[in-house]
């Protein structure tokens, strides 16, 4: 039933095109942005290029958000940060039917070139398109499909681009431009807040901040081109080629990272403070070491072993450190020695007492887990009760 909506779509919109107007003889180029969608692979959107070539039939889209599922290796190179993405390139009708299928917004807008320029664009795309060229290593904040389009773009004109947003004095930082993004989807939004490092804390220019599709519409959209002749508006007034709602995404408070986190610290501590037979606190904390020390390798992995540049400098390792591993050996093994529990215990709350301070940004659904880590570090110091201590 979709498929036959789009076909229809597809045919009306031809046919009152050309009984409106002439197709223009020269070359014409669109900024097309998607709208974020509800799926986690869709949620910070999309952007493409459309050329439109009339004298030769040509109409086809400039996509550089495409990588390549049968890449060998490819969770591996994903996870290492070397996964290369490249430019697909296909007809602008098949184009739209993926996105209507999808059930996302479709916005097009002109970018006002002079012919010079349009050719100069169109010849750089069709050099991306050689061999050598149509793959690139993948940067989510500084190399993307949306930053691609916006290089591009700047190396066609002859003249420099001017964004009226430029002197805005809330400047934000990478992370919290994606959080916008992310806080429909609560438990990935933890999930990335603790894997990204200092970098994600840097201010974003107007200018970066068009690694977000939305962003490069919008900064775009205010933005004038100076050439000889004066200051030109550099795109059009965007079209809804098609719209849709939005569909929320099902939250429940019961459900909700701040919910269960909470009631798992007051769980802990009630645990803690109890008389509860030696063994089952021990298992409790077991599990809970062990989990954290999965963790501690997984920070430690995409801090220092990938190419994410955005991970580096990751100041969640102060906290969830690798030395919880020998925390958990002690666990195992039931050794005596308190030191690397002291040590722990000393290292996280001080970096849970400092971290309004630092520069950079704690998720407040991370508290909770910290106040559990601190929590059994304090028992397992034995500063708590006897029977709460899990070594015997």
């Amino acid at each position: 039933m979709k498929r036959s909506l789009f076909i229809l779509f597809v045919i009306l919109s031809n046919v009152l095109t050309l009984k409106g107007k002439q197709q223009p003889a020269q070359p014409e180029i669109y900024l097309l942005t998607i709208l974020p969608g509800t799926e986690l692979y869709s949620m910070y959107g999309h952007s493409a290029l459309r050329i439109v070539m009339p004298d030769r039939g040509f109409d086809n889209v400039f996509n550089w958000g495409v990588f390549d599922f049968s890449t060998p290796n490819f969770g591996y190179r994903f996870a290492k940060g070397k996964l290369d993405y490249m430019l697909a390139v296909y007809p602008y009708d098949r184009f739209l039917q993926e996105y209507f299928l999808e059930q996302r917004t479709v916005i097009s807008q002109k970018v006002n070139l002079e012919p010079g320029e349009k050719e100069k664009l169109i010849a750089l795309a069709l050099e991306n398109l050689r061999p050598e060229n149509v793959k690139y290593r993948y940067d989510f904040f500084y190399d993307n499909c949306a930053t691609r389009i916006r290089d591009i773009i700047e190396k066609s004109i002859d003249g420099s681009i001017e964004i009226a947003a430029a002197k805005r004095r809330d400047t934000p930082s990478f992370r919290e431009l994606i959080d916008n993004y992310q806080k429909r989807y609560r438990w990935l939004d933890l999930g990335i807040d603790l894997l990204l490092g200092l970098p994600a804390d840097n201010k974003a220019s107007v200018r970066e901040q068009m690694f977000l599709p939305d962003y490069l519409m919008s900064n775009l959209s205010v933005a004038g081109v100076v050439r000889n002749a004066g200051v030109s508006e550099l795109l059009d007034e965007p079209v809804i080629v098609f719209e849709f709602e939005p569909e929320n995404v099902a939250q429940s408070r019961f459900t909700s990272p701040m919910f269960i986190l909470w009631t798992l610290v007051a769980i802990i501590l009630a645990v803690s403070l109890s008389n509860i037979k030696t063994k089952w606190i021990r298992v409790v904390d077991i599990v809970l070491f062990l989990i954290f020390s999965l963790f501690a390798i997984l920070l430690t992995f995409s801090s220092f072993l990938t190419d994410h540049g955005a991970m580096r400098w990751n100041l969640n390792i102060l906290w969830m450190s690798p030395l919880l591993i020998i925390s958990l050996i002690h666990l195992l093994f039931r050794l005596k020695d308190v030191y690397w529990f002291r040590f722990n215990l000393v290292t996280t709350s001080l970096f849970l007492a400092l971290s309004p301070f630092i520069q950079q940004s704690l998720n407040r659904y991370l508290v909770p887990v910290i106040l559990i880590l601190i929590i059994r570090l304090f028992f397992l110091s034995r500063f708590g009760k006897t029977s709460g201590q899990g070594s015997s």
